[in-house]
């Protein structure tokens, strides 16, 4: 039984309309159960966190990248996962065409999410990431008490929902496969997880990446900043944050292009342990200070980055 959603043609597949309710209402039923039992306790962080999915677009780069063959049970347990880690899980949506898969659809069910179904054009185009980022977009406008989201998406269509998302105060996560990931939406985001990590699987090729990152970019992604920023560091005294976001960074380095991606992207780096960022009196206004930025070079990236320039 379809119950109608609008504004797009989008139903959940379960008949019981408390769970619609629990993921965007939190009125009960088995997803909101699941999160607020005392069963699993928050993070110290103590987010409320909801996961959106695009279904074929993780399912289709795990079968391209990886060699086991995943559930839809076990991407919901992942997923699931990831937002305990981060908070208090309050319900997980998946988005797919269930007309094509309608046992993806009650696997998903039946494991306490929820199956949206996106129909896919005419000629065959799945529109799941139209259903999806609009849902978002509500989601991020109307859910005061939601404090984080999990994007299930490596595509870059994505980064306009991810800055809505940063713009109204909340975190934005990413999940997704990391060789399938745009590295604008990498930029833009709170943090990246990689699912193939959290379900474990095993690459059908090695990954071009070097190891010891599994939360964040992939270790090659940073080498054109971590070069620009080490030749900036030979020849200035020291490095500005904001001279090198305004005047050295671009989309080259896989920062975006306006200065509030790029500011993001400098956020992640201090995250992630690649750069150290310290204030320093302004020597052109005194009393006033300046944020500096440098790179961490006992972090183990950075070291085999400069190693092997």
């Amino acid at each position: 039984m379809y119950s109608r959603q609008p504004p797009l043609v989008v139903w959940s597949l379960t008949a019981s309309a408390d769970i619609g309710y629990n993921v965007f209402g939190n009125l009960g039923g088995k997803g909101a159960r699941m999160g607020d039992k005392g069963k699993r306790k928050p993070n110290r962080k103590g987010d409320r966190v909801m996961v959106f999915v695009d279904y074929e677009n993780i399912r289709l780069s795990l079968a391209e990248y990886f060699v086991e063959r995943v559930t839809p049970a076990q991407l919901v347990g992942a997923f699931r996962k990831v937002a305990e880690e981060r908070g208090v899980h309050r319900g997980s949506v998946f988005f797919g065409d269930w007309g094509r898969r309608p046992t993806d659809a009650r696997q998903i069910e039946e494991n306490g999410a929820i199956a949206r179904l996106a129909i896919s054009k005419r000629s065959g185009k799945d529109r799941s990431d139209t259903a999806m980022m609009l849902d978002l977009y509500d989601a991020i406008k109307e859910k005061e008490d939601i404090t984080a989201f999990v994007v299930g998406a490596g595509d870059a269509d994505y980064k306009e929902v991810i800055r809505r998302g940063r713009d109204n105060e909340k975190r934005m996560y990413v999940c997704a496969v990391t060789e399938a990931t745009s590295r604008e939406l990498l930029s833009l985001c709170n943090g990246f997880i990689a699912v193939e990590s959290v379900l474990g699987l095993t690459p059908k090729a090695e990954p071009q990446t070097l190891p010891g990152i599994q939360l964040g970019l992939p270790a090659e992604e940073w080498r054109p900043f971590i070069l620009a920023l080490d030749s900036l560091e030979s020849k200035l005294p020291y490095v500005v944050r904001n001279y090198l976001r305004d005047s050295i960074m671009d989309a080259g380095m896989g920062c975006g292009h306006t200065k509030e991606e790029k500011g993001a992207f400098l956020d992640r780096a201090l995250e992630e342990g690649i750069t150290l960022e310290d204030k320093i009196p302004n020597p052109k206004l005194s009393g006033r200070t300046v944020q500096k930025v440098s790179l961490n070079r006992s972090n183990d990236i950075v070291k085999r980055i400069l190693r092997g320039s």
